[in-house]
């Protein structure tokens, strides 16, 4: 009996350590994932510029350098991190695109763009951007300043979405930058109580620049959120 015990307990020790093994060489694999977007995730610099694609003419060029990192040509930079949302993508860009020509109608100053930051999705994500696009009225396009004010970023291979919104605030041009869910489960119009928030924690420079941060939640809202999302994210929310 005593044998039989430790063979049973060699065993155990040998499964164990077999799957102490496994989960060590998954965490590497990972890691080395990780690792080929190390110039975005790690904060650096990327040095072979983004290819961008105006969303409206299909145009597609080399962005050299960081516009992040330059001076403001805007008042707003939209960045919505989409993977796989070629079916909710349409409906949250009609909200966004008619709230913000609201707020410029009121505002000829007010100047925004939107980045759609497509994180290697397998469907139609950004070819549903560009149709939208494509069927803005001429008036929308000439009421802008900026000739490429929906614009497309195509992300190889998928990176998630902390690389997918840093891709996004690298190319923002606005003197704000707001990042957005594609899934449209909050309403656009809420930007402004965010805009009130910001006011309150803003705080400027050394060289005078407005600097802050403002986070929404939906927390109060998990039983009227309009996604569909499993359980486990209810529960982060």
């Amino acid at each position: 009996v005593n044998r039989c015990s430790c063979e049973e307990r060699g065993m155990l020790l040998f499964v164990g350590g077999a799957v102490a093994l496994l989960l060590l060489a998954w965490l590497v694999v990972g890691l080395c994932s990780h690792l080929r977007h190390v110039d975005v995730v790690s904060g650096r610099l990327p040095t072979k510029g983004f290819q961008v694609t105006d969303a409206r003419t299909g145009v597609t060029k080399i962005v050299e350098g960081v516009p992040l990192l330059q001076s403001p040509t805007l008042s707003l930079s939209v960045v919505i991190p989409a993977y796989n949302e070629e079916e909710r993508i349409t409906p949250m860009l009609e909200e966004t695109v008619k709230f913000l020509l609201q707020r410029q109608r009121l505002n000829q100053q007010f100047q925004f763009e939107i980045i759609v930051v497509d994180d290697c999705s397998r469907d139609l994500t950004a070819a549903t951007v560009a149709k939208f696009a494509e069927a803005l009225p001429d008036e929308v396009i000439r009421s802008s300043v900026v000739t490429e004010f929906i614009r497309v970023v195509t992300v190889r291979p998928n990176g998630g979405k902390g690389n997918a919104v840093r891709t996004g605030a690298f190319l923002a041009r606005g003197s704000r930058f707001l990042m957005v869910d594609a899934d449209g489960a909050t309403r656009f119009s809420d930007l402004e109580p965010l805009e009130t928030a910001l006011a309150r924690v803003a705080k400027l420079d050394r060289n005078g620049n407005e600097r802050g941060i403002a986070v929404g939640s939906r927390h109060h809202l998990v039983e009227e959120a309009v996604a569909k999302r499993h359980w486990y994210r209810n529960i982060l929310m």
